[in-house]
């Protein structure tokens, strides 16, 4: 054997593999200093195993390469341009289900036929009309570039690349195709399907995968976090149908109070029970019939709205959604939801008013129980405007129920819906500050980032931030016992994002950083204050505190122990050590910024770019939220409404009462502290019944729908309460308004001659 043949054999291949770290940087520079056009042939004499021919290749160049030695050509035909890659196969209209976008050309038809990712045509310098050879299970298959397709945003978090082929190059890769979907004409066929698949193919059951959300939207799935949403929606809709309900029964026996007398003339003239029914009955029918054009009107208008700011906010989703659209069937069920609720809102005016007696014709008061009045010893000094106001909403007790009920129903939805949008929110990838832009590792996990890469990163106008952690093995002892134990470094900023992860003990960053406590996952066994030692490969043992639980821990490992701890006191354990992984963010995401980027970052890297992700991710959020937020933003609208509407009746029924406290020596500024002092008992009676009720739904709806799905803790919202706060108080002063507009215009005169 020549000393070539045994030098450049598999041991050169294993030693030289840091070399293809260069391969990269020298064409780049080759390509600068010559210009070769894009259709030329070029020949690799001494190819070896074609580190410069396989970077060639991949830039679209036709490259022949010779070598000596077999063991190295063989290596460099075994190599593929592609090694990560995903192949989606079928027709046009099954791969746009896949939300795929085509950016040039066309869908492939044939099986010589491709269309590729925009990110590898700027990875490889490719375009369409192109060869693109791919290797798959030994065999290579020349294919023809036809189109350009956007990229996936699982794809490029995984730094791997898309290819689209047809439904007949599917069928020449064979057995290289792992999953195939299917889609069944009619659902309930889905099941007997699945029976011919497992019974002609021979497959296993868990072979076969449902997509169980989809199903359960039709009707069909049983997938649990379907069956919640549901639920949750069903009891959204309860809360909804309860709150007009109420508010419509205010309405009315505010509206019966005002006509005892008229009532009470009917009963004198022979008026039974059932025609009393039908006068309310008909009241709340008319109700009805003008809320039904303003309701229909203003939800049409408002949907419109919604759906022109989603083709604002995502053209990519929403793009050909038709704007200008009207639901016949959500309107008809919006009519007879409204009927249903009018009609059972009449039940408490009717019972009032066939319980009116014949004498309230004659006069007003001889309805009014008597009040009767106790001597005190003591005796408070309170305003007296606060005892008029205390008097006026006390002497209708149960208008004073329904005005504090419909207002407490309305912060009870608000809470409700707030737990829709933590769901939202959990569920979005873009909404959480730790997730990156980019991320920085070794797929083998072999090499380490230095810190001097993570510095000139940190350096480049336009990036935010550079987080780095650092990973290793050691073993953790407590009493004795030794489990095998995966460290993780966290910094400041990483301890704060991770709080809403502790499920046991608190978050004190100042003992974290200083080394005393270390987080661990909530599968170790381990408690709070529970004392451990922690012992690193190269002999060092730190004694440490548990200071907290971890419902989620961020890594997947098979040691018994996993734990978060300072990157000083990571170093004490372990020595020094570069880091295992960075993440980036941007303050601006251009291109300009991702080339700068690139260029610092060694080739046995590679970069998981998450920017589209973030973006998909940003636009579903955004979706839910117009609707969400929209939807609270009416319930806000719609409480304030009601209370001005009870707040301008009550104030019109006391008219006389304000007339004659002017007469006896009151003042109009006296009148307006009624008024103002009664909003106030209203709004805050019904806020502090709606935080005390919502509060506890709150945590219901939250431990069944978010903490159950993403691992998070359900805490106080503290922020909810202050918020809720704010808009009973908000509520109170403008509903106060259009009252004192009226006080303002009081006669006395006018009033005293009434009287």
């Amino acid at each position: 054997m020549e000393w070539w043949e045994e030098y450049f054999g598999e041991a050169f291949c294993l030693t030289a593999i840091a070399m293809n770290l260069h391969a990269k940087r020298e064409i780049d520079f080759i390509l600068n200093k010559v210009e070769i056009p894009d259709d030329a042939r070029i020949l690799d004499m001494c190819c070896g195993y074609g580190r410069h021919s396989l970077e060639l290749a991949k830039r679209g160049y036709s490259v022949l390469g010779v070598d000596y030695s077999e063991t190295l050509i063989n290596k460099a035909q075994s190599a593929n341009v592609f090694e990560d890659k995903l192949i989606l196969c079928g027709d046009a209209d099954i791969i746009q289900q896949f939300d795929v976008r085509l950016l040039e050309g066309q869908y492939a038809k044939t099986g010589e036929e491709v269309v590729i990712d925009k990110k590898v045509k700027k990875d490889y310098a490719l375009k369409v009309g192109d060869v693109l050879p791919v290797r798959l299970e030994g065999k290579t298959y020349n294919l023809d570039i036809v189109g350009v397709c956007d990229t996936f945003s699982s794809l490029t978090a995984r730094d791997v690349y898309g290819l689209l082929l047809s439904v007949e190059g599917g069928r020449i890769l064979g057995n290289s195709c792992g999953d195939y979907y299917i889609t069944c004409q009619n659902v309930e066929e889905i099941d007997e399907v699945k029976c011919k698949l497992i019974e002609e193919y021979h497959l296993e059951e868990n072979r076969i995968q449902l997509n169980e959300i989809l199903l359960a939207v039709m009707g069909k799935g049983k997938s649990v976090l379907a069956a919640n949403l549901y639920l949750i929606a069903g009891i959204l809709f309860c809360l909804v149908f309860l709150v007009s309900i109420l508010m419509i029964t205010n309405c009315l026996n505010i509206s019966v109070h005002e006509k005892k007398q008229l009532y009470g003339l009917l009963r004198c003239i022979g008026a039974d029970s059932k025609q009393l029914r039908r006068c309310v009955q008909k009241e709340g029918k008319i109700l009805w019939c003008h809320s039904i054009p303003a309701g229909i009107g203003s939800g049409v208008v408002l949907t419109w709205c919604c759906l022109l700011l989603l083709r604002l906010l995502n053209k990519d989703m929403f793009e050909n959604i038709f704007v200008f659209q009207v639901s016949i069937a959500g309107i008809v069920i919006g009519i007879f939801t409204g009927l249903a609720a009018v009609m059972i809102a009449t039940v408490s005016p009717v019972r009032y008013v066939c319980s009116i007696p014949p004498l309230t014709a004659i006069n007003e008061e001889t309805y009014q129980k008597d009040i009767k009045c106790r001597k005190k010893r003591r005796t408070i000094k309170i305003p007296v405007e606060l005892l008029i106001s205390l008097r006026q909403t006390g002497s209708n007790r149960k208008s004073l129920g329904l005005m504090i009920a419909s207002f407490a129903m309305n912060i009870v939805l608000i809470f409700a819906f707030s737990v829709m949008i933590n769901f939202i929110y959990e569920g979005s990838y873009f909404t959480k500050p730790y997730n990156p832009d980019a991320s920085i590792y070794n797929k083998e996990g072999k090499y380490y980032i230095h810190d001097e890469v993570k510095w000139k990163i940190e350096e480049i106008s336009g990036v935010e931030s550079v987080v780095g952690r650092k990973v290793n093995n050691a073993e953790l002892e407590k009493n004795g016992n030794v489990f095998s134990t995966l460290l993780v470094s966290y910094d400041k900023q990483q301890f704060e994002w991770i709080e809403s992860k502790i499920i046991s003990g608190k978050l004190n960053i100042g003992r974290l950083l200083e080394g005393e406590e270390i987080l661990v996952d909530e599968e170790s066994g381990l408690e709070v204050g529970d004392e451990v030692l922690i012992k690193g490969n190269g002999g060092n043992t730190i004694a440490c505190v548990v200071g907290g639980v971890l419902r989620n821990f961020p890594y997947d490992s098979a040691d018994s122990v996993r734990c978060l701890l300072a990157e000083a006191l990571f170093q004490q354990v372990v020595g020094n050590m570069d880091y295992s992984i960075l993440d980036i963010r941007f303050s601006k995401g251009n291109e300009e910024v991702w080339e700068l980027m690139t260029k610092i970052i060694p080739e046995k890297f590679s970069i998981f770019d998450y920017r589209q992700k973030k973006e998909e991710s940003k636009n579903q959020f955004l979706t839910m939220a117009v609707f969400v937020y929209g939807f609270c933003g009416t319930i806000i609208a719609v409480t304030i409404f009601n209370i001005i509407n009870c707040m301008s009746i009550s104030v019109w029924n006391n008219m006389k009462k304000y007339g004659m406290i002017c007469a006896v020596g009151g003042t109009t500024k006296q009148c307006k502290k009624i008024v103002i002092l009664e909003a106030l008992l209203y709004a805050c009676g019904g806020g502090a019944l709606g935080i005390a009720i919502g509060v506890p739904l709150h945590y219901y709806l939250y431990s069944h729908l978010v903490a159950k799905y993403f691992n998070t803790v359900w805490r106080l919202p503290v922020e909810m309460i202050i918020t809720i706060i704010g808009i009973t108080i908000f509520t109170a002063i403008v509903s106060s308004l259009m009252p004192l507009q009226k006080v303002k215009e009081i006669n006395i005169i006018e009033i005293i001659r009434q009287v």
